[in-house]
């Protein structure tokens, strides 16, 4: 069968639609109009791999041939309905025209490992999208579109909702499948499609929508920055360095804090961030290499800068002055004494002060003694002085001021409240003497995740996680170490976090059992107030007993 005049051959006369996929709009029309199984599309689409690429389609020159007025010309093609403009700002030029090239001629083998991809291509479905592709269009058809392709995309940016997919064994073999794929409540095995991912904490499922979020505005030229090869990690490394404190200066570690902070570890896994990639996202490695992976990059800016418009800020505020912006970066690092100054030293030196100087030495030291003591009443000489900036004025005080100093922070045995955190490192002997609890704290998420798992319908409490511990009744032992008081800040529900997860719970549980049901999509939630929604949760709830079976 010849391809040419394909389309006056069939009357094909429908458009491509607004973001649909290229691949899935020749699957539609080749299906609809001219062949009946897989092996006549491919066929028709002259392919030799036996398969219709989705993440990375080829051959569109051959599309185009044959539906000239289907199809816009081949730049809006490739630019205005495939994943291209999401990719190509994160790579150099020739690697760039090579994934046009690759789109409009016959394709290259291992592409996706070529283009920083490290997530496989999954069929997204949005079920909102569905019922509205079934109502607007003719005759009754969903179809695919770019955004829900995406590899490693986990929401649909218009509703907010998780995405579904096929079954595994669906997903991993549908090449062999006889009849075409459409996006639908349905897998090609008959059963219900399942999520495409189940994030536990709300925290992750905010900021993953998020980075799918920007990831679709830059894909849709909605950007407000021109995103170029390297332009995320020098902007952020500017950043971060202005930001950090001048004598303590780490990237690599104020990074990986600040995306586990803002982030999270659960949704940073399902990101594939490891350590080294946050090498790469600075730009730190020596080969000169900058990741191309565009949803890594796009969580970097996010955590960074909290969107594209931040971003442009401190785009436009190097281009103020470059010079200037550069200088503001970078690090001076800390003097590095030669000896270690003796009592002696240090007593010829602070005589040697004017009267002024003593003064005003004198006073800014008693001024931070104070504040560290309204912060901790329980601070230790030692606590002082291995604070940022208190060795300084520890040493003044104790040798310059001690009268005052002796007043302020006497040099005592250890008082009620220290015995107490000693006998609460007493009551766990795997916890480390070091005064910042890690171990616990540990403790403190492993039984977060473990409440998490087994119930997740109830509140998690701060008597939940300090449930079995001998000193869980002294009021306040917990909050004085700051690992602790951290962690019991990151599992404690509050009142919108644990409604957000006993919403998504009963939305993924009553989409097991009847996948279209209202209560299985969370925008028939959205503009209720908390009352209505806590109700409607608990209706839920009384239908998912009744035909839980």
């Amino acid at each position: 069968m010849q391809r040419e005049g394909l389309e006056g051959r069939f009357f094909l006369r429908s458009k491509i639609l607004p973001e649909e996929d290229p691949s899935g709009f020749l699957n539609r029309m080749l299906h609809y109009r001219a062949a009946h199984t897989r092996d006549q599309i491919i066929e028709l689409l002259g392919s030799s791999s036996g398969r219709l690429a989705w993440s990375f389609p080829s051959r569109l020159d051959v599309a185009k041939a044959m539906f000239p007025r289907a199809l816009p010309e081949m730049d809006g093609l490739v630019h205005g309905y495939t994943r291209f403009p999401l990719f190509s700002p994160f790579l150099v030029k020739a690697t760039r025209r090579r994934l046009y090239m690759h789109h409009r001629k016959e394709g290259y083998s291992s592409v996706a490992q070529s283009f920083g991809l490290l997530d496989r291509a999954r069929f997204g479905i949005c079920l909102k999208c569905v019922q509205e592709d079934l109502q607007k269009t003719k005759g009754g058809f969903a179809y695919w579109r770019r955004a829900h392709l995406i590899p490693g995309v986990a929401y649909c940016v218009v509703h907010q909702e998780l995405l579904y997919t096929l079954c595994e064994s669906c997903e991993l073999g549908h090449r062999r499948n006889s009849e075409p794929v459409y996006p639908g409540p349905k897998c090609l095995c008959g059963k219900a499609v399942q999520r495409m991912v189940k994030p536990k904490r709300q925290k992750s499922e905010d900021a993953l929508l998020a980075i799918d979020a920007m990831a679709v505005e830059l894909m849709q030229g909605k950007c407000p920055v021109m995103v170029e090869p390297g332009l995320i990690p020098m902007h952020a490394r500017g950043y971060l360095l202005r930001q950090a404190h001048p004598n303590f200066v780490h990237l690599l570690r104020e990074s990986t804090g600040l995306l586990n902070q803002v982030i999270g570890g659960e949704a940073l896994a399902l990101l594939n961030v490891r350590g080294h990639t946050v090498e790469r996202l600075l730009g730190r490695l020596g080969d000169g290499l900058h990741l191309i992976n565009p949803r890594q990059n796009i969580a970097f800016v996010y955590t960074v800068f909290g969107g594209w418009p931040g971003l442009k800020e401190e785009v436009d505020l190097r281009a103020q002055d470059v010079e200037a912006y550069e200088a503001s970066g970078q690090h001076v690092p800390k003097r590095i004494r030669v000896g270690k100054d003796t009592k002696s030293d240090l007593i010829r030196r602070f005589n040697n002060l004017d009267d002024r100087e003593l003064k005003e030495r004198r006073r800014s030291a008693r001024d931070f003694i104070q504040a560290a003591l309204k912060a901790n009443r329980c601070l230790t000489r030692t606590e002082l002085f291995r604070m940022r900036g208190g060795k300084t004025h520890y040493l003044f005080a104790l040798y310059m001021d001690e009268a005052w100093f002796l007043k302020a922070l006497p040099r005592i045995v250890l008082t009620a409240p220290r015995q107490r955190e000693v006998s609460v490192r007493a009551a766990f002997p795997g916890l480390k003497p070091t005064g910042k609890d890690a171990d616990f704290a540990e403790r403190i998420y492993e039984v977060c995740d473990a409440l998490l798992e087994t119930n997740p319908l109830k509140r998690i409490t701060r008597a939940c996680l300090l449930n079995n511990s001998r000193n869980e009744s002294i009021k306040g032992w917990a909050e004085k170490s700051p690992s602790v008081r951290e962690a019991l800040e990151a599992c404690v529900d509050s009142d919108e976090e644990f409604i957000e997860r006993r919403l998504g719970y009963v939305c993924e549980k009553v989409a097991e059992i009847s996948i279209l049901h209202p209560y299985a999509l969370k925008s028939s939630y959205r503009g209720l107030s908390t009352l209505q929604i806590i109700q409607r949760i608990k209706r839920a709830l009384t239908w998912l007993k009744k035909h839980s079976g």
